[in-house]
């Protein structure tokens, strides 16, 4: 009877162990499709920041996401500013 008990155990531990490898087959395969979509976003967004730009290439990329935010945030706002501009000033006088 020990024998058997020992053998139900056996067969449960290793079913454990197939899950276990299973469920660490599935979190590596999202490590690297996480590491592509980063590394995708580093480089495009790299791709568009120009070279004496210092807040993106001298920071930690960390920041990156900050920093771009940052950016977006900063010409959304000239944009605006020049449609109010663009408002104001007669269309006869634009140079």
């Amino acid at each position: 009877m020990e024998i058997q008990e020992q053998e139900v155990i056996d067969i449960e531990n290793a079913e454990r162990m197939e899950l276990l490898e299973l469920d660490i087959e599935i979190l590596r395969d999202k490590c690297n499709q996480l590491q592509t979509e980063l590394n995708s976003y580093k480089t495009e967004l790299s791709k568009v920041m120009p070279p004496d730009f210092k807040d993106w290439w001298q920071n930690d990329e960390k920041e990156w996401p900050m920093i771009a935010a940052g950016v977006i945030k900063s010409l959304r706002e000239r944009e605006e500013m020049a449609w109010e501009m663009a408002c104001i000033i007669p269309k006869e006088d634009w140079k």
